[in-house]
């Protein structure tokens, strides 16, 4: 048995399913749940936040622009064919997605989640004050 370096990880859970980004969730785990002697197992990973702009569809602009299309369509006839047409590029669809991103992140809306990437399940022992993990 050996004591690890969890340095290189930044997000940990005791069930593979809920993660913390703070390694303190095992020993928790471990102080309400385990007896000295008991083996378990966690998992370690690298997080990676997950921005709003990452969320917004590329089609997003596209859907905008088509409804408008369609609303202006419908007041004036075909007179709106072409209208906002320009506005269908990759460029520009970026630029849009930054725009909102960025007007939500400034309504205090910045998305708070991630992923984690790079997991690694560990089996360690309990022995009532840390855990070591297993060869």
């Amino acid at each position: 048995m050996y004591i690890i370096d969890l340095k290189k990880f930044d997000a940990f859970s005791v069930n593979e399913k809920y993660w913390s980004q703070d390694d303190d969730v095992v020993t928790d785990y471990c102080e309400e749940h385990l007896n000295p002697g008991d083996e378990f197992s966690f998992w370690a990973g690298v997080s990676k936040q997950i921005t709003n702009d990452q969320l917004i569809s590329d089609f997003c602009l596209e859907s905008i622009v088509e409804s408008m299309q369609e609303n202006l369509y419908d007041e004036i006839g075909e007179a709106a064919d072409g209208y906002l047409d320009m506005l269908s590029t990759q460029e520009n669809c970026a630029t849009f997605k930054k725009l909102v991103s960025d007007f939500i992140n400034s309504k205090e809306g910045s998305c708070g989640y991630f992923k984690v990437e790079e997991i690694k399940e560990f089996k360690a022992v309990w022995d009532g004050e840390n855990y070591t993990v297993k060869d």
